[in-house]
């Protein structure tokens, strides 16, 4: 227990910072938690005074504390575990690309069966999976989906409904 509430949590914040990654010092058993909670509370009790469509600030509140506090470079603390601030398309593209050396978290059982999904997916299931997907996210087919979505939402429904029938 001392091995994985403080040990093995403390490591692991020498190597991160040894790496030029920056964060809050880990605290027992909780890490950051309390201040997440903290700034989701404080955020979702305020009204959205301007109807912007930039909701990173609302729901990501501690995420963007921590960018501007440390930089682009740093991590926060779930509990005991350290989780990575990844803002470089490079390092996405190997993150999503090598999905052996980049594991998700452990899920819980509730999760596994309310909210199902190639994000949660690890290992052969997600190298699967995106195989069967990506066929739909090509260029041309996300023009054309843009292209209906945008017709559809506009004041001319019926003509949006005809364009959809018609692929």
């Amino acid at each position: 227990m001392v091995k994985t509430l403080w040990l093995n949590p403390k490591r692991l914040e020498r190597v991160l910072r040894e790496q030029g990654l920056q964060a809050n010092p880990y605290k027992f058993w909780v890490g950051d938690l309390k201040e997440i909670v903290k700034m989701d509370e404080e955020t979702s009790s305020k009204p959205m005074m301007s109807l912007s469509h930039d909701l990173c600030p609302r729901l990501f509140s501690f995420v963007l504390h921590m960018l501007h506090k440390y930089g682009k470079n740093s991590f926060l603390w779930y509990g005991p575990t350290p989780g990575l601030i990844i803002t470089s398309p490079e390092l996405f593209k190997d993150v999503f690309n090598k999905q052996y050396d980049f594991t998700k978290g452990r899920v819980s059982l509730l999760t596994k069966y309310v909210a199902p999904g190639i994000i949660k997916y690890d290992g052969d299931r997600w190298a699967k999976n995106r195989k069967i997907i990506s066929p739909a996210f090509t260029l041309d087919k996300l023009k054309v989906t843009t292209y209906v979505v945008g017709v559809y939402t506009s004041n001319n429904n019926a003509h949006g409904i005809k364009i959809l029938q018609n692929l």
